[in-house]
């Protein structure tokens, strides 16, 4: 509905109704319901799923104390209206009634598309309280479709910053990742270091563009390789796949820590490029922080390891290397991915990838 609205072509639709998981399953043979924290009925149709969520209401039990907001159950059924005031943000909370054609709008969510401004429901410390990852949602719409957070909700955002450690990891992760192949992640990750959620949830990378300020030039790289990464996203190439992007955001504190491994371990002013298994241990250490923090699945992981432990094949290969092996790696194509984005960044290295895609 709100995407309609501002002439943009809707991925999907969300289909809300007031009859509950269990009778929606009874409805629909074909009907699976998942979740815990908030019950979602899934219809299967083929290929496709159909995800019916049921009208929620403000939980009764609300919590005691006044400083734990945190929402851990969601299940609280309700109306139309009471669905719409609790949700997080107004341009959210516009519904589409397929029968009579009406916008039903209890939020003034249409007032705030109108003036393309981003907005919580009520308070924004609690709504952004009741659920931090809000946080990086807010931060997606106003980046994907050009909204003006308000001041409220941008004051709340950065109060609230240190809350994202309350989030659930794995949905922490799947918000950053979205950011990354949003196709605006560059003013979306200059929105995460303004607001202090980067320094929250990725500190290894804000320390990296710590010294944006004093040196420039070492930041300025990393914002030309998420520039690639948005160009490659509206292109509509194959998105990256999650193993690239934790390599991409990884990459540039991971060469730094390579160089200075090069350095310490020089002995006569010579500095020697590591081989495959420091690189691969340099990598374990840059990347293991992020992976705890947020739970990345192993596979994830070893493939960003990877990814970036390639790098340095295709620029400086090593003696008796044989192009035609690589080509044929487990993590040649997610390799390649990475170096090409490093190359549009650049605005080097293209004939390399070209030479190498048609081995």
């Amino acid at each position: 509905m709100r995407d309609l609205l501002i002439g943009r072509r809707p991925k999907d639709f969300d289909v809300a109704t007031d009859a509950r998981p269990a009778e929606v399953r009874r409805l629909f043979r074909n009907c699976r319901i998942i979740g815990r924290r908030f019950k979602l009925a899934h219809i299967f149709y083929g290929d496709h799923i159909i995800e019916t969520a049921t009208f929620r209401a403000e939980p009764k039990d609300q919590p005691g104390d006044d400083d734990e907001l945190l929402i851990v159950d969601d299940n609280e059924y309700g109306t139309a209206e009471s669905d719409a005031r609790r949700r997080d943000f107004t341009v959210n909370a516009l519904f589409l009634d397929p029968t009579t054609h009406e916008i039903m709008d209890f939020v003034d969510g249409l007032g705030d598309l109108k003036e393309r401004s981003l907005r919580t429901i009520g308070d924004p410390e609690v709504r952004l309280a009741e659920d931090p990852v809000r946080i990086l949602r807010a931060i997606k719409f106003s980046a994907r479709l050009d909204l003006e957070i308000s001041d409220p909700t941008w004051d709340a955002m950065c109060e609230l910053a240190e809350d994202l450690e309350k989030a659930a990891p794995p949905r922490v992760l799947e918000e950053i990742l979205r950011l990354c192949r949003s196709g605006t992640a560059v003013a979306a990750f200059q929105m995460m270091r303004d607001c202090g959620a980067l320094a929250i949830l990725i500190p290894q990378l804000e320390e990296y563009l710590g010294y944006e300020d004093d040196i420039p030039e070492r930041a300025e790289p990393f914002w030309d390789l998420l520039g690639a990464l948005d160009a490659r996203v509206r292109s509509k190439l194959p998105t990256p796949t999650t193993g690239v992007l934790i390599a991409l955001l990884f990459a540039l504190p991971f060469h730094v820590a390579l160089a200075e491994f090069a350095e310490e371990e020089s002995s006569d002013g010579e500095l020697k490029l590591p081989d495959a298994r420091t690189r691969a241990t340099v990598a374990w250490e840059v990347l293991q922080p992020l992976s705890e923090a947020t739970r990345l699945s192993r596979k994830d992981f070893a493939r960003a390891r990877r990814v970036l432990v390639a790098q340095q094949n295709f620029t400086d290969p090593p003696e008796r290397f044989s192009e035609i092996l690589f080509a044929r790696s487990e993590e040649f194509d997610e390799a390649l991915t990475l170096f090409d984005l490093h190359s549009q960044a650049r605005g080097v290295g293209s004939d390399i990838v070209l030479s190498l895609i048609h081995i």
